[in-house]
């Protein structure tokens, strides 16, 4: 597959993500959630902005696969920096994608450094090695949200995520994906996230005693699964102004996984 064709299911999957609907905190169909500077037509600009550069972190991980990791992760930051700058132009100076232009490049990068390394063989193992490895490097930007996070809440956030490899929701979240049933997968998937990650956007906006209600929250409506329940806990996380960034983040990379990883 090449950096083209895993650039254009990388915009199915954030387009997929985005029009799963109803999402607590996100932007869908109906609601811009917890975001007042972002709606549904402006995140369709966003994510079309941010393709070409997930084709130049794939080439990024094709041509330097010889190299060692943190060279190749300082290539990968470059990369994300002219992204999301193009992405923020796109979106009236919002900020829009940050998170999921950081694990989509990783995983990509690092999807054609194995692809290279391993003979055009892509595993599972192997991927998520390779996401630590160029994830290790990377050093929290200062007075950033996450940082504020990491030091008051001892949440590792995104980076803690991306440093052990998305490992749980590269196993454990795209197995129960590819055996999920019936409807509404993509919500009841990011119920489930929203039940077992520590989400630093969320602690950002809300604090560690209502980031744990959200969790509980998640899960209640992941084991009882109503769609208007869902759309009940969307119109509370909007009055409380809870944003879900993160989860999103992760639905999204567990959405391009399913359409690049091997089936059982």
């Amino acid at each position: 597959m090449n950096p083209n064709s895993l650039a254009q299911l990388a915009n199915d999957a954030m387009k997929e993500q985005l029009a799963a609907t109803p999402k607590p905190g996100l932007v869908d169909q109906e609601s811009s959630g917890a975001h007042l500077d972002l709606d549904y037509p402006l995140m369709i600009d966003a994510i079309d902005a941010l393709t070409p550069h997930l084709v130049t972190f794939g080439q990024t991980g094709l041509f330097t696969a010889d190299q060692a990791d943190d060279k190749v992760s300082d290539i990968m930051q470059k990369v994300g920096i002219a992204a999301l700058e193009e992405v923020r132009e796109v979106s009236q100076g919002a900020n829009a994608l940050k998170g999921t232009a950081f694990c989509l490049g990783l995983f990509i990068t690092a999807y054609y450094r194995v692809f290279r390394q391993h003979t055009g063989e892509v595993t599972v193992g192997e991927l998520i090695d390779q996401i630590a490895r160029l994830a290790a490097p990377i050093k929290r930007e200062k007075d950033s949200h996450g940082a504020f996070v990491a030091e008051s809440y001892h949440v590792e956030g995104a980076l803690g995520e991306a440093q052990a490899g998305y490992r749980q929701w590269l196993t454990e979240g795209l197995w129960l994906y590819r055996h999920m049933q019936g409807e509404h997968r993509e919500v009841r998937l990011l119920l489930y996230i929203m039940a077992r990650l520590d989400d630093s956007c969320v602690y950002h906006r809300v604090g560690g005693g209502l980031a744990e209600d959200v969790k509980t929250i998640a899960n209640h409506l992941y084991e009882h699964f109503n769609i208007e329940d869902v759309r009940t806990a969307c119109r509370y996380f909007e009055r409380c102004h809870i944003s879900t960034g993160g989860c999103g983040d992760i639905l999204t990379l567990v959405l391009l996984a399913d359409k690049v990883l091997p089936k059982e």
